[in-house]
């Protein structure tokens, strides 16, 4: 009964006061005929007005000059929110800060392939006496990010803008925005088949809920990077979502085989790396990825360059990016992104609570209302087959949250019952993280016995030879990979093998070349 109740005022909280169609403006390139037309499909899957979209004659270039920024794009657009009543604006200025508009009826922007996505830097923008004084000649941002701003007076701003909404844990429409702060995102990638897919996707998922394995990838490179990922772990583990942590300084290896994939957060790597190399790789249908680097989304119409294109490329349906230096205390704080998507927010919301500053370099990708954990606290919605052994993880860790021992003890007996590899290596992998590594390594065993698919096997032998590491097993673990590569040697994903080979023997560097005589 207390569990209906909560998850009845949780509904009735989202339902009264949610993010929704009515508050969304889509904006395309009206130069490009595609762009338009998938703002119409994005905007008839939600319901959107068509009132409600804005052509902007803009290039169709990645990047635009400030100069084109706020002719093409801020004043066109101040323009239209005057027109149609969205806002009205204020009759009076306080000096060099950002004012509140009396109204503002919309509350977010979505940006459709074909609307540039940076802003290049000028030498005449004038910094307000209160910007910090390493970034007053910083005058580069992403478009998104002043676009967030457009309901200041003042549009030379340089340099990142505090986000009032940072850390917040409410509703946006129930937090007051001192200055009219919009929620911008954008549906965008390297095709525009894949900006389809993404709004198809987000919204077939939506009925279902989010429901797969996460990837964590540490880095070993700042604390506040790893420890941002370590929260994400330690909230999977509580909440009941399997996930795989790569605790290293070395990225998940090559083709390393990251199966039934829904979430991914890793760093650091200036480019694709990992699962995303292997051509049979594909995310869960909704997926949200995200790598940190501080030029994730510098090639975001890229499918194989830098990680925000490629990941959407390889089926993610939203991510977070960066499109210059962002400094990594000023990009989005993972851990908070990820706790308020699991409270049920919408994409838009739980990016801009996580996201320090505006008028800076960061983007949002996907759908702005989609809420992927929608059905996530009650383990709700529609049940497909492919869900219903990480729904029973997940309702495990509901019915015995505070008996760790008792819900161990119920989930193996639940994987031997279904022959679960996925359960019996959900269970090994929070083993392991306990450092119970023989216990651990018991558990994966046994997935290996229960999984069907080559890749599933292959990556419980790959967890196998990661507990001799740990125990400081290094030849048995060299000796183990070896055997694997023999094994798997016909397996694409085999090539993960060989990056662990290598990082436990590394191979003799190269002989110089000896000069021409």
């Amino acid at each position: 009964m207390k569990r209906l109740l909560v998850g009845l005022l949780l509904f009735l909280t989202f339902k009264a006061a949610a993010l929704d169609h009515t508050q969304v403006v889509v904006l395309y390139n009206s130069n490009e005929a595609e762009s338009r037309e998938v703002a119409l499909d994005y905007a008839r899957g939600r319901g959107i007005p068509s009132t409600q979209l804005v052509g902007l004659d803009v290039p169709m270039t990645d990047t635009i000059s400030r100069d084109v920024y706020n002719e093409k794009v801020r004043a066109v657009l101040e323009r239209k929110f005057a027109t149609n009543g969205w806002w009205q604006a204020p009759s009076t200025t306080q000096g060099n800060q950002p004012i509140a508009l009396r109204e503002t009826k919309m509350k977010a922007l979505v940006c459709i392939r074909g609307v540039p996505f940076r802003i290049s830097r000028s030498k005449d923008r004038v910094a307000p006496p209160e910007a910090v004084k390493q970034f007053k000649g910083v005058t580069e941002a992403s478009v998104d990010g002043d676009l967030a701003c457009l309901a200041t007076w003042n549009s030379s701003l340089t340099g990142p803008v505090p986000n009032p909404y940072f850390k917040k844990d409410t509703l946006f429409n129930q937090k007051q925005i001192p200055w009219g702060m919009l929620l911008v995102t954008r549906i965008d990638g390297p095709s525009y088949e894949i900006c389809r897919r993404m709004i198809k996707d987000v919204l077939e998922v939506e009925k279902t809920g989010l429901w797969g394995r996460g990837y964590i990838d540490l880095a070993e490179k700042y604390k506040q990077g790893d420890d941002w990922l370590k929260n994400i772990t330690k909230q999977c583990d509580q909440e009941g979502i399997p996930c795989i942590v790569e605790p290293t300084k070395d990225t998940f290896t090559s083709h390393y085989p990251m199966t039934d994939a829904a979430l991914y957060f890793g760093w650091y790597r200036y480019n694709r790396d990992g699962a995303l190399l292997s051509r049979s790789f594909k995310f869960r249908k909704g997926a949200v990825a995200v790598h940190i680097h501080s030029f994730s989304a510098e090639k975001l119409r890229s499918n194989s360059e830098r990680w925000c294109g490629p990941l959407l490329a390889k089926g993610a349906a939203a991510s977070l990016g960066n499109v210059y230096e962002p400094y990594l205390g000023i990009t989005h704080h993972l851990d908070i992104f990820f706790d308020r998507l699991l409270k049920g927010y919408t994409l838009a919301e739980a990016a801009y609570m996580a996201q320090p500053a505006v008028s800076w370099h960061n983007l949002v990708l996907g759908d702005p209302l989609y809420r992927p954990f929608k059905h996530f606290k009650e383990a709700d919605g529609e049940v497909q087959n492919g869900d219903k052994v990480f729904r029973a993880y997940r309702l495990a860790h509901m019915e015995w949250q505070n008996d760790p021992v008792l819900r161990t003890s119920k989930i193996r007996t639940a994987a031997s019952r279904m022959n679960s590899g996925t359960l019996y290596e959900a269970i090994g992998a929070q083993l392991l993280r306990q450092k119970q590594y023989e216990q651990a390594a018991a558990f994966f065993e046994s997935a290996k016995n229960s999984f069907i698919l080559v890749p599933d096997k292959l990556r419980q032998d790959i967890n196998l030879i990661d507990v001799l590491r740990r125990l400081g097993k290094k030849q048995q673990a060299l000796a183990d990979t070896e055997a694997a590569i023999k094994n798997y040697k016909e397996v694409p994903e085999a090539k993960a093998l060989i990056g662990i080979r290598n990082i436990l023997r590394p191979p003799a560097p190269k002989p110089k070349s000896q000069p021409k005589k």
